[in-house]
């Protein structure tokens, strides 16, 4: 019987039952709370930790798998990503090593997209700032004119799982849409603009790639003076895709109108940072794939991976 480990916090959970219908009798299940930093130089390792460096699989939620850590997974043969991306784990490591890595590309992708459509909807409609001043006791303050999605122009960042399916919600609301993509600039349903074009053009843009060397820092001071001061700029991908620094700056000089994010450079932020005094945005606590739909799809397809690759055979989705 194989040994599986799902790490998780409780903010950052798995959907343990689906992971157990998928595994039946072939593998046994347990849940450790891998922290965000890590154990290296630790004067004690946690109970837990005999569980993590014993396992035959791991799925990542929560937590960074770097290379201290890697030299002590003595029987890994696969680790998991929950989602699609891959910056929890160093991959170019696990591969010297000869642990696989896979991924759940799509598994997120309408919880996501919701969220970063909800985050438009309540830039253009004021929804969380109007219920917090009706529940401070103004109701008038809060009944400002807002704008329809419908008459917005969205850009895309990244025609992937998630972009298309933001592009898809918003098209049925009436927003003109247009994309950049690194990889793809010949899609037969959207309008391909080069990266400064777009920003130029859209009056929203929407984030929505992988974080890696290209991708960090990929809105900055230049970009966001492009998105200009009637611009509304969504993230819920990874926060150093965006320079948080330069985005405070741009919200606190109306460079940009409004700033709609789930994700944070640093994750739990520091919530006495100056980004968090702006009123002109929305923020969620890292929730894009936070729906018991998604949980479960990510947590049944990640099973049947692990499993595929323990017994031998390809995985579905290989990262390296």
């Amino acid at each position: 019987m194989y040994k599986f480990v799902a790490t998780a916090l409780v903010d950052l959970p798995v959907a343990e039952n689906a992971m157990l219908e998928v595994m039946e009798d072939q593998a046994r299940l347990t849940i450790v709370p891998l922290p965000f930093n890590t154990l290296e130089g630790l004067s004690e390792l946690p109970e837990w930790y005999a569980d993590l460096v014993e396992a035959d699989a791991i799925l990542i939620r929560s937590g960074i798998i770097d290379r201290w850590l890697i030299d002590r997974l003595s029987v890994c043969k696969v680790i998991t990503l929950h989602g699609v991306g891959v910056d929890q784990v160093d991959v170019a490591y696990c591969t010297q090593k000869g642990i696989t890595v896979t991924n759940i590309p799509a598994g997120n992708a309408i919880a996501a997209a919701e969220l970063a459509v909800g985050l438009m909807l309540d830039a253009l409609r004021g929804i969380s700032r109007a219920d917090a001043l009706i529940k401070s006791g103004q109701w008038d303050a809060g009944r400002q004119i807002g704008h329809e999605l419908g008459s917005q122009r969205v850009g895309i960042i990244g025609l992937g799982n998630i972009g298309r399916r933001v592009a898809d919600i918003v098209s049925a609301f009436g927003a003109d849409v247009h994309y950049y993509d690194a990889y793809n600039s010949s899609d037969s349903t959207y309008r391909y603009l080069d990266f400064d074009e777009l920003l130029k053009w859209a009056s929203i843009v929407t984030v929505h790639v992988p974080l890696n060397d290209e991708t960090r820092d990929l809105i900055g001071k230049k970009e966001l003076i492009l998105l200009g001061p009637d611009g509304i700029l969504i993230n819920v991908a990874r926060g150093a895709i965006v320079n948080q620094s330069d985005l405070t700056d741009a919200l606190r000089s109306a460079t940009i109108r409004w700033a709609g994010c789930d994700v944070f450079s640093t994750e739990p932020p520091n919530l006495n940072d100056d980004l968090f005094k702006q009123a002109n945005t929305s923020f969620t606590p890292h929730i894009g794939g936070s729906t018991y739909e998604c949980l479960d799809a990510i947590a049944s397809r990640a099973a049947a991976d692990m499993l595929r690759v323990c017994e031998g055979q390809k995985p579905l989705h290989p990262v390296n």
